[in-house]
């Protein structure tokens, strides 16, 4: 029979092959103009990646060197936490050089200016934005990301044996179950990129925000467990940093929900990317207080930590300034304690209930009501009593 194709089976797949890459180019150039002139297109960023690598990643500005510090000799001294860490920032105006060098003599520590490496968009890059181009610019396939001001009542590693991380590889916490009455914008804004939320998107109480039981807030970003390695996490994360530049930011995310947070289910939502949360809200760690009102007597702890629980409902890391008390984030060696009592010291925390937040008006205080809540135990306090030690006695100051 005669062959009346033009091409034999082989041109035919070159020439398809050539046009699609083309287009693939063009694309890229459209969406990711950020990527050049570090990388010529997302392929090269993602075969980047050193293989079976395990990593963290840190942003840290001046305002939050002494917490980060103290972070990351926390994680090697008490935790013997040994993978390498990355240290980001944005620029000569954010960390200091005498500041740099104190963490990069800080063992197996990388301080990384994120300017240099995405030039194009990083150099207006401040704030909460940086998070999400720091977890691109890693070179570590498994990534703990953590803000500078957390603390660790367990092992961060445990988090990888973690069986929704296992499954999804990626694991996000949930923020504050906070009611918002009436129509809000960050659904609004979910919906108009996603009309179809998956059905474990659309259960979550964000997405119901518009009904009595919802929540303004749904994800916490200080601690986030993701692989890289997993082209549908890596492409999420692609997306996420483009909601997090700066046009994106200014003019449509930021205005619609609190900073960079939602942005990272956003993405994955929108992808259909697996992903889960660990299933409780964040709850609250503090010493607690009691008012009276008429004749009633009502337990409350105000201007706690926000504690989040693992998935054995365990209490695993608190966020807000580390065991320092005040505005930790201008603070100046000698630093002073937010938990100065251990024993009166408790830890609160939702038990995922599907009754309205039990935060108060200015969200600094909980009540006790539908509410579990435990005193701090022997082998936390000492944690905490470790973390604040090594403020005392290794962290000096840096100008």
């Amino acid at each position: 029979m005669k062959n009346i194709s033009r091409y034999s089976e082989s041109d035919n797949d070159n020439t398809v092959r050539n046009s699609l890459t083309v287009i693939i180019a063009k694309l890229e150039r459209m969406l990711y103009p950020w990527l050049k002139p570090s990388y010529d297109g997302v392929y090269e960023l993602q075969t980047a990646l050193q293989k079976d690598s395990i990593g963290i990643v840190m942003t840290v500005g001046n305002k939050y060197f002494y917490v980060a510090e103290n972070l990351i000799i926390s994680l090697r001294t008490v935790l013997n936490v040994t993978i390498p860490v990355e240290v980001y920032y944005a620029g000569a105006d954010d960390l200091s050089p005498n500041r740099i060098n104190v963490l990069c003599e800080l063992p197996l520590v990388d301080v990384v200016d994120i300017q240099t490496i995405f030039p194009l968009e990083t150099a207006n890059v401040t704030g909460w934005a940086i998070k999400a181009w720091a977890l691109l610019a890693s070179r570590f396939e498994t990534v703990l990301f953590m803000d500078a001001d957390i603390t660790f009542l367990e092992n961060p590693m445990s988090v990888l044996e973690s069986p929704l991380f296992v499954k999804n590889r990626l694991l996000f916490f949930h923020d504050r179950k906070l009611h918002h009455p009436g129509s809000f914008p960050g659904i609004r804004l979910l919906k108009e990129m996603n009309p179809q939320l998956s059905k474990y998107g659309a259960n979550l109480f964000f997405s119901r925000s518009q009904k009595i039981h919802g929540t303004t807030n749904e994800m916490e970003s200080g601690f986030i467990v993701l692989d890289r390695s997993d082209t549908g996490v890596f492409f999420s994360l692609l997306l996420t940093a483009k909601m997090n530049a700066q046009l994106e930011r200014e003019k449509v995310l930021y205005q619609k929900v609190h900073g960079d947070k939602e942005s990272f289910w956003f993405a994955t939502e929108t992808l259909r990317v697996p992903y889960a949360f660990v299933p409780d809200y964040a709850g609250s760690i503090g010493i607690e207080d009691s008012s009276t009102y008429g004749n009633a007597r009502m337990i409350q702890l105000c201007h706690g930590k926000l504690l989040h629980l693992n998935e054995d409902r365990n209490p695993f890391w608190f966020h807000a300034g580390s065991v320092l008390h005040g505005d930790y984030r201008n603070a100046v060696p000698p630093h002073y304690f937010g938990f100065s009592v251990l024993v009166d010291m408790v830890f609160h925390y939702d038990a995922n209930s599907i009754y309205d937040d039990p935060w108060n008006s200015n969200i600094g205080c909980i009540t006790q009501e539908r509410w579990q809540s435990a005193k701090v135990d022997t082998r936390q306090a000492k944690l905490i009593q470790s973390y604040k030690n090594i403020f005392v006695k290794d962290i000096k100051r840096v100008d």
